[in-house]
């Protein structure tokens, strides 16, 4: 039995095996619509493509490739005894995922996703955004802006999700949506706002890497604590997502802002499991988590439970990177650490694009979006009680 395609005594690079296609769960139709670019049907080149700049030794690399030869040998031997569709593509599968960790090695997990070449950029859609920089500690160049509001001395840090950029904004799957009308809206209650992009994305320096995700966080919390007359106390940090490791890494290295704003956050030390999980399924995520780590972030509820400071946690109803069980635990700290929780309807992407001014929602004939710039109105409330606040 061949591998489908292959001529008898042919070799096929793994690298260019094609992974059968798989339908997800019917009842998450938003998710999958809103989704469908972050899920390539190659899981080995996406995976090379997520790590593809990892720097290893002369001997480690000559071993790996040793390893690589032997394991994809065998997996194409075992692949022409086989019998069954099915059985063909679980091989193919299992040795074009072998193959690609193998070449990548033990390392971050790239959860810093491409945020695209061209969408809506907040200098381009705002005359009152200014460019702003900061350098991190390895002298790398980060670039985003800055939305200044007349007379405010609190500056709001955001703390972007993956694949998001001040250049090209926020992916909605098939198109993108500008950070812009957000900014505004913060503008016209009266709050700065700063919003850099991590290395590698939009015009900040450097390449897309998760190794220096913590790092650049930290430089972006001391710019803006330079920016509001370096006080931490007139610093509200605004965190959604991948952003949220930042956040909970900043508290448990002893920042201390205004105030917290924390919308479908994850955990480091579950995220890489979940996302493998919702993105290509329990097999590829066994060699997943077996290859790849979390950036190390400070523990989310640890975090939570030590804060000093005020917080806001915008939660959705379902979360494939935070499910029930994790969530009922942040409930659960937050609660008793007097912070203040809210859970909206949808699901994790669904509230990160709600965040940033895209509601979601349902009509006869399948999903709908809409601008919505207004903030939701627990964020709106938060802020009135613990940011400096202008009527609208």
């Amino acid at each position: 039995m061949q591998l489908p395609g292959a001529a008898r005594g042919t070799r096929i690079p793994l690298e260019r095996a094609a992974l059968p296609a798989t339908r997800r769960n019917p009842g998450r139709q938003v998710t999958m619509q809103l989704n469908r670019s972050l899920a390539p049907p190659d899981l080995g080149r996406a995976i090379a493509k997520w790590h593809n700049n990892e720097a290893q030794s002369v001997a480690s690399l000559q071993a790996l490739r040793s390893w690589r030869r032997e394991v994809s040998g065998r997996w194409l031997l075992a692949a022409r005894h086989l019998s069954g569709s099915a059985t063909r593509s679980l091989t193919v599968l299992v040795a074009t995922l072998t193959t690609a960790l193998v070449q990548s090695g033990c390392a971050v997990a790239p959860l810093v996703q491409d945020a695209g070449d061209s969408g809506p950029s907040v200098l381009a859609q705002m005359e009152t955004a200014r460019p702003a920089a900061v350098l991190t500690e390895d002298g790398v160049t980060l670039r985003g802006v800055l939305v200044g509001a007349p007379g405010s001395e609190v500056v709001v840090l955001h703390l972007l999700p993956s694949a998001s950029s001040v250049t090209t904004g926020v992916s909605v799957g098939f198109s993108r949506i500008g950070l812009a009308p957000t900014l505004a809206t913060f503008q016209e209650l009266g709050f700065s706002s700063l919003v850099l992009d991590y290395r590698g994305l939009g015009d900040s320096d450097g390449q897309r890497s998760s190794d220096h995700l913590l790092d650049d966080g930290r430089s972006m919390w001391r710019e803006a604590v330079r920016l509001a007359g370096g006080r931490e106390d007139q610093v509200i940090i605004r965190a959604g997502s991948l952003g949220s490791l930042i956040a909970a890494d900043l508290l448990g290295h002893g920042a201390r802002p205004r105030a917290m704003v924390l919308f479908a956050p994850v955990s480091d030390g579950t995220v890489v499991q979940h996302a493998a999980q919702t993105h290509y399924g329990t097999l590829a995520t066994l060699w997943i988590r077996t290859f790849y780590t979390s950036p190390g972030a400070v523990d989310l509820c640890s975090a939570i439970r030590d804060a000093e400071v005020p917080i806001l946690l915008l939660l959705p109803e379902t979360d494939d990177y935070f499910p029930a069980e994790e969530q009922a635990e942040l409930r659960e700290v937050a609660h008793a650490s007097g912070h203040t929780i809210a859970v909206h309807p949808g699901d994790h992407q669904t509230l990160v694009l709600r965040a940033w001014g895209f509601s979601v929602g349902t009509d006869g004939d399948g999903f709908s979006g809409q601008r919505s710039p207004e903030l939701l109105q627990t964020e709106l409330d938060f802020m009135q009680a613990h940011g400096s606040w202008k009527e609208p």
